[in-house]
């Protein structure tokens, strides 16, 4: 399979897409950066820092800060950096 979105990864046994969808996020390609912190079950603050720091990834349209769904599923497949 050549396409990253369908390639079934093994820490989660399922496709991006079918995470996304049982997470309820199918349908969504960004969330607000209380929805993300909502879904990571985090304070809307750690989101922030984790955004901050570079280890949540965002984007900024206009004045508003935003996280791209498939980018946020990606990173938590990530193994933990620790310093």
């Amino acid at each position: 399979m050549s396409n990253e979105s369908e390639t079934v990864h093994e820490e989660i046994g399922v496709s991006l897409e079918e995470w996304a969808s049982q997470l309820g996020l199918a349908d969504k390609a960004v969330l607000t950066t209380k929805e993300a912190a909502d879904v990571l079950r985090v304070s809307e603050r750690s989101l922030r820092d984790g955004i901050r720091d570079g280890t949540v990834p965002s984007l900024r349209l206009g004045r508003r800060l935003l996280v791209p769904v498939p980018m946020l599923l990606r990173s938590l497949l990530k193994e933990p950096q620790h310093d």
